[in-house]
C-alpha cells in the first residue's frame, strides 16, 4: 500500500485549515505581545533574530526528516509548538518571552514545510495548480476566522485568551494527525546538501526568479503582519475588535481567487502574466496605504483588502510554477523555497527599522510598495509552463 492511499487530500485540506487557524489567531498579536514587555523600537530586532535562527535551524531538518520521517518529525515539532505557547501564558519575563516567540517561529516554519510533502505526495503534475489552490484556501479560511476570533476575545486586551484557544486547536491537530497520518510512507529524500542545491537552483535561472519573487511577497507580509496592527492601533486609533473586523475583510482575496486562479494556471494562463498583475496591484495598493489619514474602519478594509488581492495572485502563482518544477523527494530545493519566508521576516524589520531612522512611520508603506515592484522586473524573465 503506498503513501498515496493512505493519505487522503480531503484530509490534508482539513488539517492545513486547524493548522491555520491555530497559527492564524496569534499571528497579528506576536508584535504587540512584544512591544508590551519589550517596547515598539525591539521588537523588529525579534523578528529579524528569529529568522536567522529559522535558517539555521532548516539547515538540520533535512537531517530530521531522514533520520526520523515526516510523520514523527512533525509530531515532535507540534510538542515544541505546544511549549513555546505555554510560556507565554506562563511568564512575562522578557527572555523567556523572546526565546519562546523564536521557537515558535521555528515550529511554524517546520509544520508548512512537513505539510508541503505530505502535500506534494499526493499531487499530480497537471493538477498541481488546483491542488495547491484548494489547500492555500482551506489555509487561508483559518487565517481569515482568526482576526475576528480575536477581536471577540480582546475586548480586555488580554493576550492568554487567544493563545490558550490556540493551544487548544493544535492539541486538536495532534489527536487528528496521529490517527491520520501514522502510516505515512516516507519518499526517499534527496541528499545533496545546501551548496549543492544552491548551485543546482543558480542554474536552475526560472528556479532562482520564482525563489526570489517568494521572498518579496514574504518581505510584504512581514512589514504587513508585523507592523500594521501596530500602525492601525497606536496611529490611527482602532480598537482590536475593530482591527479584527478589518483584516477579515482584507483576508478575503485569499478564499476568493486562489482556487480559480489555480485552476486559469493549469489551463488557460502561464503564471507570469498573472505574476505580474499580482505584483502591480500589490505595489499600488500598498503605497497607497501611506497617503490614507482615513479613520473609517471599511476604508482601510477595503484599502487592505486591495492589497490582499494582489498578495493571493502572487502566492498561488508562486506556489503552483514551484511545484509544477520539483517533488517530494527534492528536500533541498523545498528547503531553498521555503527558506524565503524567514529571509522576508528578516530583512523586513531589518528594513522597517531603517526607515523609521529617515521617515515616518506611514512611509514604510511607500517604501515596501517601490520594493515589490522589483518583482515584475523578475517576472518578465520568467519562462511560464503553458
Amino acid at each position: 500500500m503506498t503513501s498515496r492511499q493512505h493519505i487522503s487530500l480531503r484530509s490534508i485540506y482539513l488539517i492545513s485549515f486547524l493548522i491555520a487557524l491555530h497559527l492564524g489567531l496569534p499571528l497579528y498579536i506576536n508584535s504587540s505581545l512584544l512591544a508590551s514587555v519589550l517596547g515598539d523600537q525591539n521588537v523588529g530586532l525579534v523578528f529579524t533574530a528569529a529568522s536567522l535562527a529559522i535558517l539555521l535551524a532548516l539547515g538540520y531538518f533535512r537531517h530530521m526528516l531522514e533520520r526520523l520521517g515526516n510523520f514523527l518529525t512533525l509530531q515532535w515539532v507540534m510538542v515544541a509548538e505546544l511549549a513555546a505557547l505555554g510560556t507565554f501564558l506562563a511568564t512575562e519575563n522578557p527572555i523567556a518571552i523572546t526565546l519562546a516567540m523564536t521557537a515558535h517561529m521555528i515550529a511554524a516554519t517546520f509544520i508548512m514545510f512537513c505539510m508541503d510533502i505530505f502535500l506534494e505526495n499526493t499531487s499530480v503534475y497537471r493538477k498541481t495548480g488546483v491542488i495547491r489552490g484548494k489547500y492555500l484556501t482551506a489555509m487561508s479560511v483559518g487565517v481569515l476566522a482568526s482576526p475576528f476570533i480575536v477581536g471577540l476575545l480582546l475586548t480586555d486586551s488580554d493576550y492568554t485568551k487567544v493563545y490558550m484557544l490556540s493551544i487548544g486547536i493544535l492539541a486538536v491537530v495532534f489527536i487528528m494527525f496521529t490517527s491520520m497520518y501514522r502510516n505515512f510512507d516516507d519518499p526517499k529524500y534527496e541528499k545533496e546538501d545546501f551548496m549543492a542545491a544552491w548551485h543546482a537552483i543558480k542554474e536552475h535561472r526560472n528556479m532562482l526568479r520564482i525563489c526570489y519573487t517568494n521572498f518579496l511577497l514574504y518581505l510584504f507580509y512581514a512589514i504587513m503582519v508585523v507592523y500594521t496592527p501596530i500602525y492601525l492601533s497606536k496611529y490611527i486609533g482602532f480598537s482590536w475588535s475593530s482591527i479584527g473586523e478589518i483584516f477579515t475583510i482584507m483576508l478575503l482575496p485569499f478564499i476568493l481567487f486562489q482556487i480559480p486562479l489555480g485552476w486559469l494556471a493549469d489551463k488557460k494562463l502561464g503564471e507570469k502574466e498573472m505574476l505580474i498583475a499580482g505584483f502591480a496591484i500589490t505595489a499600488l495598493m500598498t503605497g497607497a496605504l501611506t497617503f490614507i489619514s482615513s479613520t473609517s474602519a471599511l476604508f482601510w478594509a477595503l484599502a487592505l483588502f486591495g492589497t490582499r488581492v494582489g498578495a493571493s495572485i502572487v502566492e498561488i502563482m508562486n506556489e503552483t510554477y514551484f511545484f509544477k518544477k520539483t517533488n517530494d523527494t527534492n528536500t533541498p530545493m523545498l528547503m531553498f523555497f521555503r527558506m524565503t519566508r524567514p529571509i522576508g521576516f528578516m530583512v523586513g524589520p531589518t528594513l522597517a527599522s531603517l526607515t523609521f531612522i529617515f521617515l515616518d512611520f506611514r512611509y514604510l508603506f511607500l517604501v515596501i510598495a517601490v520594493i515589490i515592484l522589483t518583482g515584475i522586473i523578475t517576472t518578465l524573465s520568467l519562462k511560464d509552463t503553458l
